[in-house]
């Protein structure tokens, strides 16, 4: 029974996440879905993470990066919610800084994943460079998909590391 009302609460708030950001951003409500059952698959999530909100970016790299982590999690059978009420196995930080030098566009990502209790857990942190032509425009602007795939991955292979918190952890 348990299951059922947490498998229900979790698809309610990526509902809700995917109509909010798709009426900000243009992007249409199913490209959004991401979490358990949106694939045709009912069970349920073998984590769920809450993210907060980003640090850094613009909203067109977040709705970029978002929409990556959507497409990621769902493959790993990861629920990501975006709310700043979602409460999960774990919660989600993520703090970005895009600088330009020369011929090359940098990406630093840090992301930390707390426990209920506000401790980290888990750290990723990076940089991802890339060609780019000079250019006066801001970096953010340059940064490509695969640029941003390859933040996601990293992350996406620690979550699944992690697994579900028990419980009894559970404050």
């Amino acid at each position: 029974m348990v299951t059922n009302a947490r498998t229900a609460t979790v698809l309610i708030c990526v509902l809700a996440l995917a109509a909010s950001v798709a009426g900000c951003s243009g992007t249409t409500l199913s490209s959004m879905l991401s979490g358990p059952g949106s694939n045709g698959d009912n069970s349920e999530p073998s984590l769920v993470v809450a993210l907060a909100p980003l640090i850094g970016p613009p909203p067109e790299f977040t709705d970029a990066l978002v929409r990556e982590l959507n497409q990621a999690a769902l493959a790993a059978n990861i629920a990501v919610l975006v709310d700043a009420d979602a409460k999960g196995d774990y919660l989600l930080r993520g703090n970005f800084i895009a600088s330009r030098s020369n011929n090359k566009v940098l990406l630093a990502y840090n992301w930390d994943v707390l426990d209920n209790s506000g401790n980290r857990v888990s750290r990723v942190t990076g940089e991802e460079s890339q060609d780019s032509a000079p250019s006066p425009a801001p970096a953010w602007s340059s940064i490509s998909p695969p640029t941003i795939k390859a933040t996601v991955t990293k992350l996406i292979a620690s979550l699944a590391k992690l697994g579900k918190r028990t419980a009894a952890a559970v404050p």
